[in-house]
Parts: C-alpha cells; sequence; structure tokens
C-alpha cells in the first residue's frame, strides 16, 4: 500500500471538504436520506438506507432525497411489514409523481427486494456484501454503499464520477468501476474510503463535469495530473493573440 498515495487522497479529502461544502452529494447524498440516526432506530436507518442507495444509481442527488422522503411519508409507518404489503404499481406511482427514472424496474425490483428481506433474512437487510447482492437490483456499487451505511463495514464505492474523476487527478488508470473499485481495495487506506468516495463526486458534481472541466476552478487542480498537463497549456494557448488577416 503506497504512502504517497495514501496522503495525495487524505489531502484531496481535506481541500475538497472545505472548497466544495455546497456539492449536491454533501447536502442530499446517501448518509443525509434517513429520518433517524443509526443509534435511534437502527432497524428503520437500514431500511430508509436501501431505498436511497437503490434509488441512487442513474438519479441526482436531489431527485433520489425527494423521492425518498415521499416514500417514506406515503406508508405509515414505515416498517419492512408495511411494505411487504405494498404493490409494485403503488411504489410505481409514487416514484413517477416523484419524477424518478426507470419507475417500473425500481418498483419491480423494490417489491422483490422487500420480499427475499421477509423471508430470507428476518425482514431486515442482509448481514454480508454477497447476500445483498441477491437482492434485486443491487449490484457491486450499491452493495458496497449499503454495507457502509447498514452496517459500518468499510467498501469504496465507486460510481462515474469517481472513475472519472479518480483517473483524471491521478489516482488510478482504471477503465471500469470494478477494476476501480478493486484498486481501491489494494491500494488505498480503507479508513479513507467513505470520505475518498464522497469528495470525488463532489468534484464531479461541481468542476470535473465529464464534457467540460473547468480546471481552472478546480481547487485540487495543484496536485491533479489533468489539470497540471491540460488546464495550464489551454491558458498559454488563450493568451497567444491571433495572427490578423491582411485583410484587416
Amino acid at each position: 500500500m503506497s504512502s504517497t498515495l495514501n496522503q495525495k487522497v487524505s489531502k484531496i479529502i481535506s481541500i475538497v471538504k472545505e472548497s466544495t461544502p455546497d456539492a449536491p452529494v454533501f447536502k442530499h447524498g446517501a448518509t443525509s436520506i434517513p429520518t433517524v440516526k443509526p443509534d435511534e432506530d437502527p432497524k428503520l436507518y437500514r431500511l430508509q438506507s436501501f431505498f436511497g442507495a437503490k434509488l441512487s444509481p442513474q438519479s441526482k442527488d436531489g431527485v433520489t432525497y425527494a423521492t425518498c422522503r415521499r416514500l417514506f411519508s406515503a406508508f405509515e409507518p414505515f416498517t419492512i411489514e408495511t411494505l411487504s404489503k405494498a404493490t409494485e404499481a403503488e411504489f410505481e406511482k409514487i416514484l413517477i409523481d416523484a419524477r424518478h427514472g426507470f419507475a417500473k424496474t425500481h418498483s419491480r425490483q423494490i417489491v422483490a427486494a422487500i420480499k427475499k428481506m421477509v423471508e430470507d433474512f428476518g425482514g431486515d437487510l442482509p448481514r454480508t456484501r454477497e447476500e445483498m447482492m441477491t437482492l434485486q437490483g443491487v449490484g457491486p456499487k450499491v452493495a458496497n454503499l449499503l454495507m457502509q451505511l447498514c452496517w459500518n463495514e468499510k467498501h469504496m464505492v465507486v460510481d462515474t464520477h469517481c472513475l472519472r474523476v479518480g483517473s483524471r487527478i491521478g489516482i488510478h488508470s482504471c477503465k471500469t468501476a470494478e477494476k476501480a473499485m478493486d484498486f481501491f481495495e489494494k491500494n488505498v487506506d480503507r479508513d479513507l474510503f467513505e470520505d475518498l468516495s464522497v469528495c470525488l463526486i463532489a468534484l464531479g458534481q461541481t468542476v470535473c463535469k465529464s464534457q467540460n472541466p473547468q480546471c481552472g476552478e478546480c481547487p485540487v487542480k495543484e496536485i491533479c495530473n489533468f489539470g497540471k498537463n491540460k488546464g495550464p497549456k489551454k491558458k498559454e494557448e488563450e493568451a497567444v493573440p491571433t495572427k490578423k488577416s491582411r485583410r484587416e
């Protein structure tokens, strides 16, 4: 495990937390979705976290947050017993009203996942990552997030922002989220996983956009491979005056 890499990661986390507190992930990310704290009602916290994680892929944080809050208020009390009686149509209507994408698919998977929790896991979230991925609609990324939220296990959550930003900064050179997760597991201190994931997402949401990265405004440009190689070059090119045509 590289101490140099961990030092760079720690510096990135420190800078991003201080410079981008208004990023959507900090305001409406997965940890902000449950209405209770983990120690107040652990089972309710895990159940609400399931919805936050399950509905997060390909959705903006603010949309996922609003959708979850609609769901929490729609079913009283919000328990696995109440939810186990709900139909796909009921879930789908709530998701459509919240303008959440893939409503039909999510609804079908949620009903199946709740059924499996009741039948196989005592009405709770599975205790291992492997079991978590037996729930419909839960892949490696969502499973890692749920293990982190529900059982306080240290797993790296890699979404499209983490993959892109992590590569640009120079933390990894992986082409897929799966390979990036494996890289982080082997090369980065596990205690840094949660903060690193959130901070890479924050950069991706604010300045390190896919098509138009704003390197000049990036708080970590001085330690970013992409920013140092691309950003300054672009500025120099812009600074060179264009030659006037002979007609002028």
